[in-house]
């Protein structure tokens, strides 16, 4: 039996009562024209009960059921926001859009969260190898294989003919100076990279970034003073900006292509 099966089976059994108790007021008023009609909203109550907990998409709720951290855990460990955010996501192909997403970067897990038809809310683990690409908070992330990094989800930021590829992530660092708390999350940190021919390079800072450009250091030296910009903390609006900039100086660069 399927994970997703066993907890329809379980959801049925913990909502029995409710089936039972509402047949059993059906056979006090069973007789007659009124009866009638009783039994034949009994029907499609049931029927209706059972068809929505078998209509769902297999393919897109079928996981490993999500628990919350400890409570000695301080902080969370999702991407933007603990909240489920409105998303899409490609499982197996096929394209899932107006989906509720939390992407948790400690353990690279994308977390589904979805009604489930008896009431209540059901949050699953998708199964990683299922995942292809997913978007939230109005970002793009796609599963990527490199030699540098393994297989991993990068945030896709398209700037011309290039492609920067970011990865996101926390960790959990021990306290020792709270009685309420073990561990908590650190802040998201990110790595880096530009994709060109099929190489990843990573960069952290100016001069990192700057040898990706050997003929133009001096230009991405003055782009960034023009607008103030360090690249350590630089926001995703302004590192596209910077990637198009670059991009339109190495006009012999061939267009990068994600595969």
């Amino acid at each position: 039996m399927s994970y997703y099966n066993s907890l329809i089976v379980n959801q049925i059994k913990s909502n029995l009562w409710l089936i039972i108790g509402f047949g059993i007021g059906l056979s006090f008023n069973g007789s007659g024209v009124f009866g009638q009609t009783k039994s034949s909203i009994g029907s499609d109550f049931l029927y209706n009960h059972f068809h929505t907990l078998y209509k769902l998409d297999q393919n897109l709720v079928n996981g490993t059921k999500y628990y919350k951290p400890r409570e000695t855990v301080s902080g969370n460990e999702f991407f933007m926001d603990k909240k489920a955010s409105r998303g899409e996501i490609i499982l197996n192909g096929i394209t899932y859009s107006n989906v509720f997403l939390k992407y948790d970067i400690v353990n690279q897990d994308v977390i589904l969260e979805y009604d489930f038809p008896s009431g209540g809310k059901m949050q699953i683990i998708i199964e990683d190898e299922k995942i292809s690409d997913f978007e939230i908070f109005e970002r793009t992330f796609r599963k990527l294989n490199f030699p540098l990094t393994g297989k991993q989800f990068f945030q896709v930021i398209n700037a011309g003919n290039l492609v920067c590829l970011i990865h996101w992530r926390k960790i959990l660092i021990p306290v020792g100076s709270s009685l309420q708390y073990t561990y908590q999350y650190s802040e998201e940190k990110r790595k880096t990279y530009l994709l060109r021919e099929d190489q990843l390079f990573q960069f952290g800072g100016q001069r990192s970034f700057s040898k990706l450009f050997p003929g133009f250091k001096k230009e991405i030296r003055q782009y960034l003073r023009r607008y103030n910009l360090e690249i350590r903390n630089i926001s995703d609006t302004d590192l596209t900006g910077l990637i198009e900039y670059c991009s339109s100086l190495n006009t012999d660069n061939p267009k990068a292509v994600i595969q």
